[in-house]
Order: structure tokens, then sequence, then C-alpha cells
């Protein structure tokens, strides 16, 4: 593979593997440390979002092309990922009149646990999940009105809801 590879519109990328989680969390993005991807970056050093995939490649050094910022959005735009499908925070409407709530878990055990919130100018939403052997324990808290909770991919064991928060036991429906 030619290490000096052209640029690449993480948004457009994200929004064709849309769903693909295992394909995002796994082999490209959080945990591969092989080149093309974010573990290769942080295993060479990066502490931010690089403008290209190679803009620092072991035994080729610095991309000589030009266009190497180590500290670009680009890349970044996969928050928009992290987000609707890591946190499982997908607004339905543009001013998040509508949730619906759909994280996608890592029950492989490489990614053992993920949290974050996002003020939408009315409210805070969190959520967080982790897994524990075989369960995931989430919790969503949310203010919104109309808010949606769709965790049909798993098989609940336990569901708890009290004033603005949800909170589940699930086991993967693959794994029993």
């Amino acid at each position: 593979m030619d290490p000096f590879v052209s640029f690449l519109d993480f948004s457009y990328y994200t929004s064709l593997v849309r769903g693909v989680t295992t394909l995002l969390y796994h082999n490209i993005l959080l945990v591969n440390k092989e080149y093309p991807s974010w573990g290769y970056s942080i295993i060479n050093g990066a502490t931010t979002i690089w403008e290209r995939w190679d803009s620092y490649v072991e035994g080729y050094g610095v991309n000589s092309h030009g266009m190497n910022s180590f500290n670009h959005f680009a890349f970044g735009t996969v928050i928009e990922w992290l987000y609707e499908y890591a946190l499982g925070i997908k607004p339905q409407t543009p001013a998040f009149d509508e949730v619906v709530f759909s994280p996608q878990i890592d029950f492989s055990g490489k990614i053992t646990d993920i949290k974050g919130s996002y003020f939408t100018g009315k409210n805070k939403i969190s959520v967080k999940w982790y897994v524990d052997e075989d369960k995931a324990f989430v919790e969503i808290d949310s203010k919104l009105d109309n808010v949606k909770i769709d965790l049909k991919k798993y098989n609940i064991i336990d569901e708890q809801t009290q004033n603005n928060k949800h909170c589940f036991i699930l086991k993967s429906k693959s794994i029993g």
C-alpha cells in the first residue's frame, strides 16, 4: 500500500458506513493500531487529529506533499458519529425537539466504556455505558420532552426510570 494516500473527507466516509459499528470501532478508528487509523496516529505521537492519515508514516517520516496539519478539524467530523452511534444521541429534528437514543454497545471487550454529554441549548443530554463480562450497563439522562429509547438490538435484563434518568442492564442478542 502506498503510504501517501489522498486526503479523505471523513464526514463523507462516515455517512457511507453508518451502522457498521464494528468496522469503525475496531478496524479503522478507535482501537486499530495499524496504518491508517487513529490508533496508528496515537502510537506515533498524535495528541490531536491529523489532516491526513499519512501526515506521518513510520519509515517515511512527515508527508512531503504538503497539507500536513497536525491539529485539523476534518477527521474530527467523526465526533458526529461518536455522539450519534457510540453514545446513541440521535436528534430527529434540528432543535433536538425529538431525540432517539440508541447506543451501539461494543460487547467484544475492546471498548469497555464510553460517556459523553451534549447541551442542546435547552437541556443537557448525558449518556454513559460500560460493559462488564456479558452485560452492558446503560444510563441515559435527559430532560427533553420528546425522547424515544431504541434498544431493540439488545436483550433488556433490567430497566429502571426515575425522574429523567433511564437505566438499563442489557445483553447482546448475539451472545445470549
